[in-house]
């Protein structure tokens, strides 16, 4: 991770007290840029000539996360309450250590915010291991993971 540089791609985006815990160049849409993960989120900026645009993944509207590892690089696929996402060619070390870092976040307790949001939200940590083989499954059968990605993500979350 290249502190100094996610500091200032990042530094207009930042709430305060909020800062980057990790972060990888990778591509999203057809877009390259760096992905990065914060205490409150997952941003992406775009590199070049659309460097001024950002996109940004709240983590309580992070339902699903599934990390494709290649040779050298891998994909980080989200679903999250509006689409599904997928940000891929993520240096395979720090793409990892993003997944794993966006899942613990997810699974970390929640602060009670129920006079905040409606009843029928619900919490980021409590996505199921069969919603999440149900998402595996749904990649699986549109072409997203071949047969070997599939058991791979499959064995993983079922601890085989």
């Amino acid at each position: 991770m290249d502190t100094d540089r996610d500091a200032s791609t990042f530094a207009a985006s930042l709430r305060p007290g909020e800062t980057v815990q990790v972060s990888s160049p990778g591509t999203y849409l057809a877009g390259q840029g760096v992905l990065a993960a914060t205490e409150r989120r997952l941003l992406f900026a775009y590199d070049g000539a659309a460097a001024d645009q950002q996109e940004q993944f709240p983590y309580p509207t992070i339902r699903r996360v599934v990390w494709r590892s290649g040779l050298l690089t891998g994909a980080l696929s989200l679903r999250t309450d509006e689409a599904a996402i997928e940000i891929g060619h993520l240096d395979r070390k720090t793409g990892r250590e993003l997944a794993d870092y966006v899942r613990a976040r997810l699974a970390a307790p929640q602060p009670d915010t129920t006079l905040q949001q409606s009843p029928a939200v619900e919490p980021a940590g409590s996505v199921s291991t069969l919603d999440q083989l149900r998402w595996l499954v749904d990649l699986h059968e549109s072409g997203g993971l071949t047969d070997a990605e599939f058991a791979a993500a499959k064995a993983r979350l079922l601890d085989l």
